[in-house]
């Protein structure tokens, strides 16, 4: 079985059934389906939302939230991994901090949490440190083409880095 730490340093095992595996933004977020873990071909399902032109963070919050409510209640995964939130001690992420994004995002992981209880779905909070370091994202998507020889949208390739990962093979 796969082993995966939460974002509070627990590891954990991830069953071999459906895992969804989400990049949370709100410039966009992607979501990866492994029916199973153990197969080692790309993910069964994958997805993303992306805003509307011209809407508020409030609005554009609340439609990433719903979308990935239905999402979520069409999916067969009996677990969600999604990506935490982290403070870096780069100007990018320094700057992301001091702007509220990093408060936003945040709010923004919460909301699906939430929504993952509500569903009564098991929800796992990963940092992105334990998946992915700081590899730039030009950088992920080439492995993530090198492994799979896939390409995918933007924002759903961070998702399915995340089970490449959690596989052991990003």
């Amino acid at each position: 079985m796969t082993t995966i730490t939460d974002l509070y340093g627990t590891p954990r095992l991830l069953p071999t059934d459906p895992v969804m595996f989400v990049d949370p933004g709100s410039s966009g977020t992607g979501v990866a389906v492994y029916d199973d873990l153990t197969a080692l071909g790309p993910p069964d399902e994958t997805d993303r939302w992306a805003p509307r032109a011209r809407t508020t963070w409030e609005q554009k919050r609340a439609e990433c939230l719903e979308w990935f409510e239905r999402f979520l209640s069409m999916s067969t995964a009996k677990l969600v991994v999604i990506e935490g939130v982290e403070v870096w001690l780069t100007a990018k992420s320094m700057t992301a901090a001091t702007t509220g994004k990093i408060i936003k995002l945040a709010r923004l992981v919460g909301g699906m949490e939430c929504i993952c209880m509500i569903e009564g779905m098991e929800c796992l909070v990963v940092s992105p440190r334990v998946w992915k370091a700081q590899l730039p994202k030009a950088a992920m998507k080439r492995r993530v083409r090198n492994v799979l020889g896939v390409s995918y949208r933007e924002h759903e390739y961070d998702s399915v880095a995340m089970g490449l990962s959690a596989q052991g093979r990003l």
